[in-house]
């Protein structure tokens, strides 16, 4: 299905639009709530489905009670019963009807067990529990899950969950989200077992991230753990650059980053993209070559000679040349070089038509379906080899073009007519390396295509 511009995904629909919010700390929570609706009213603009906040960026130092096994049952969705619910939950409430989002945030949540006893909660002790929690709204405005915090960071004033439940809520886009909270991506539980133990694939996750270097700064860590469980990351993170806390983004799987930020400024940024349901979903590519008689559209034989990369849908020859039904951005490899360059048998020239028997056309593609700017390649004759070789090169200068073909293609007309070999190009796999996200590929492909005479 096709996506229009102010449609909302649905089931039936191979991507979501998801967004995300790099938030620069305020202590003015009322400034903040306006902040809130402000980028939740752009995304919604952007035909997002669902926007995610960092932790502890809304409230601070402010509390919120959320009653999720109680009050909340009888009454979700605290717009309509704004005298029973904190301002902070009315308020996003309100604006998740009027925009038709899903909203993810993250509050300190207060727990009063001073009686000993609240309803839908466990009391271990008669005290004040804080937890870091997250709050789910659906397009109606209802609160639909909550989560705590389970691995807290010293954390003194706050409380881990008293019971380590996950957070797991489903959308009306057909897409099952988990959700967890900054430290809680280096744990067992929650971040390994929701996704090999419920096969969840979709990660909700608000942070307030203090990076360390080497191996633990922000989308660093973010993306390692998208490409090692394959799932699909939405990271919401506080900016607070003077303590070192940046960095945010949407990541899908192997692919990694579909859209990220760290930066050493105090900034606000709202990040969008649209997440394949399925992470990962990216083209292989192919090297191939051809030299033969292969007819088209089962009418006419040609002689034709091919050296070329193309993109593929899955790892099967047989899905190379075809594409998803529906555009996703980030699923082209990234080169970092590719060179092609063939050698192939100086064309006779025929006396009668004076013109010669062969031709060679730099042949590309690019997501568009449409061919790539001269200037964005190099394509000359270099030199010739022992008087019977033509050498072509055939160079990619623009390395950000999302490429589905870009190769040497040849007309033998010479052999036009006569018996056709396998119409499928003799293929010669990439490196596995063709596997990982934002493809970044040394390639330098030399091939010789000659007919054996």
């Amino acid at each position: 299905m096709i996506q229009l511009p102010g449609d909302k995904s649905t089931p039936d629909d191979r991507n979501y639009v998801g967004a995300v919010v790099e938030y620069m700390v305020n202590a003015n929570s009322t400034v903040n709530l306006q902040n809130y609706i402000h980028l939740l009213q752009d995304a919604a603009l952007q035909n997002a489905d669902i926007i995610v906040f960092p932790e502890l960026a809304l409230t601070s130092p402010s509390q919120v009670e959320i009653p999720l096994n109680g009050l909340l049952k009888d009454y979700p969705i605290p717009a309509l019963q704004p005298e029973l619910y904190d301002e902070f939950l009315v308020a996003i409430s309100s604006a998740a009807i009027e925009n038709d989002i899903y909203v993810v945030i993250n509050l300190e949540e207060l727990l009063n067990c001073t009686s000993g006893y609240v309803t839908g909660e466990s009391c271990p002790e008669q005290k004040v529990y804080i937890f870091s929690t997250n709050v789910v709204f659906d397009r109606s405005g209802a609160v639909i899950d909550r989560y705590r915090k389970i691995n807290l960071f010293g954390e003194l004033t706050r409380t881990p969950a008293l019971s380590p439940e996950l957070g797991i809520f489903e959308t009306d886009f057909g897409v099952t989200f988990g959700h967890l909270t900054s430290l809680d991506l280096l744990f067992q539980v929650p971040a390994i077992q929701m996704v090999q133990k419920h096969n969840i694939t979709n990660i909700i996750f608000p942070v307030r991230w203090a990076s360390e270097m080497p191996f633990l700064t922000a989308v660093s860590i973010q993306q390692a753990y998208a490409v090692a469980m394959n799932v699909n990351l939405l990271a919401a993170g506080a900016n607070d650059v003077g303590m070192g806390k940046t960095g945010s983004g949407i990541y899908s799987g192997r692919t990694g980053s579909l859209v990220s930020v760290m930066t050493g400024i105090p900034t606000t940024r709202l990040l969008v993209s649209r997440v394949p349901k399925t992470p990962g979903r990216k083209y292989r590519y192919r090297a191939t070559a051809f030299s033969g008689v292969r007819t088209y559209n089962q009418i006419e034989a040609v002689g034709s000679r091919l050296c070329a990369v193309i993109a593929c849908t899955d790892d099967t020859i047989e899905s190379c040349g075809k594409r998803f039904p529906q555009y996703s951005p980030n699923s082209t490899a990234v080169f970092e070089i590719l060179e092609i360059t063939a050698a192939v048998p100086i064309p006779e020239t025929d006396e009668d038509l004076s013109a010669k028997n062969a031709v060679y056309f730099p042949v590309t593609l690019d997501t568009s379906i449409m061919p790539l700017k001269p200037a964005d390649y190099l394509f000359e004759e270099v030199r010739q080899i022992l008087d019977s070789y033509t050498v072509y090169l055939f160079v990619l200068r623009n390395l950000k073009a999302e490429l589905y073909s870009f190769g040497l293609w040849g007309r033998e007309f010479s052999t036009d007519g006569e018996t056709t070999d396998n119409d499928s190009p003799e293929e010669t796999p990439t490196p596995d390396s063709a596997c990982i996200p934002r493809l970044h590929i040394m390639f330098l492909f030399f091939a010789i295509l000659a007919l054996a005479l």
